[in-house]
């Protein structure tokens, strides 16, 4: 699942699902703003160093 986070535990645990829940979203908020380095963005994208050079170099 692309752009999302899938949290699954068992009915019972409600309040620890609950608990955990809310961490994760308040760990998540913002994080669309931090940088990340060349050699995440090669992985994120499944792309070579060669590969990002070219692009980088087409101005995308």
């Amino acid at each position: 699942m692309a752009g999302g986070v899938v949290l699954r535990m068992f009915k019972a645990e409600q309040a620890a699902f609950d608990a955990a829940s809310v961490t994760i979203a308040e760990a998540l908020v913002g994080i669309e703003a931090l940088p990340i380095f060349p050699r995440e963005a090669e992985d994120i994208l499944s792309m070579s160093s060669r590969e990002r050079h070219m692009w980088l170099k087409d101005g995308r």
